[in-house]
This record gives structure tokens, sequence and C-alpha cells, in this order.
């Protein structure tokens, strides 16, 4: 199954909060520029390959199938979106829309981000399903840091020592 992820990303701040332009990835290759112009409505896509016409097969908000003509790009990333958990919220269950999914790529790689960052000079783990971050006053290497971190707090994740795909999902976790 192709792997999807976002690069190029701007944020700003709109009318209804955060908007943001950036690019979506399949395996790496650029497949779509995506915008949301924070004022309220979807997110718009620029598919790439706006020449290569597909029909687009989805499922509309009664989970009854629903087709387009769109690109063969867009169907590829409709289908992917089909595959993912359903969304629940209160007592609905939905399909992942294509919006839902670019804005939760977006979220990991922006946490991604300031992982990385944030690796290079504290321990960043957590506790009792929060977020905290540790660091020395002496400028230590962070790692040198696991032992007294974990004297103080023994049940502590220490996401510097997990994969980094692992910690961005147990950071994006302790964000809900």
């Amino acid at each position: 199954m192709s792997k999807y992820s976002v690069s190029k990303i701007k944020t700003f701040t709109g009318m209804e909060g955060r908007g943001y332009n950036a690019t979506l990835l399949r395996d790496g290759k650029a497949v779509a520029d995506f915008r949301d112009d924070a004022t309220g409505g979807p997110v718009w896509f620029d598919w790439l390959d706006r020449d290569a016409k597909a029909t687009v097969k989805t499922v509309n908000h009664k989970d009854e199938p629903h087709e387009y003509a769109g690109t063969v790009e867009e169907a590829a990333f409709v289908a992917y979106c089909l595959t993912l958990p359903k969304w629940t919220y209160a007592d609905m269950t939905a399909f992942q829309s294509p919006d839902m999914v670019v804005d939760n790529l977006l979220n990991a790689a922006e946490v991604e981000k300031s992982l990385k960052r944030m690796f290079k000079t504290k321990l960043v783990f957590v506790n009792d399903g929060k977020e905290f971050s540790y660091g020395a006053k002496d400028k230590r290497d962070p790692l040198t840091l696991v032992d007294e971190l974990k004297r103080k707090y023994p049940n502590a994740v220490i996401l510097n020592l997990l994969p980094l795909e692992e910690a961005v999902a147990l950071s994006l976790k302790g964000a809900e």
C-alpha cells in the first residue's frame, strides 16, 4: 500500500483559525498541492496529474457509493482514505475524508519536526498520559539524563528512545 506524507508546509492564522499550504506526497513523490485558507471552508486540492482522468469511487455521508470524475492520483488517495479506520465522534461514525487525512498528516509532520528539534537538547517523555520535557542546565547530551529521569518518573516512556514514527504517534495520542 502507498505511504502518504506531506512537505513544503506553510501555516498562517486566518479568519477561522489555522490555515496552511502544503504538498501531498505518495511514496515520496508530489501528487497534489493542498490548502486550507482558514475561512471555514473545505481543503482545496490541486492534483498535479490533472490530465490523467479517472473515476473517483467514494461514499457519501450515508456511506452509500458515490462516483465522480477526477484524476488517477485523486482516485488513489480517496481509495486510501477509505481503508483507514472510521472516525468516531459522540454517536456518529464515518469514513475519514481526504480533508481529515491531510490535516492529520500535517499535524504528524509538525509534531515530528518539533520532536526532532527537542530531542537535541531535552528528553521528551510521556508520564500518566501527559507529555513533558526534561533537560539539564549544564547542556549535557539529553541521553545522559535517562537514569536521572527514570528515578524521578519510573513509569515514564522516553520518546527519544523510540523509533521516530512511534514517538510521533505517542505524542499525538497525548495531544488528543
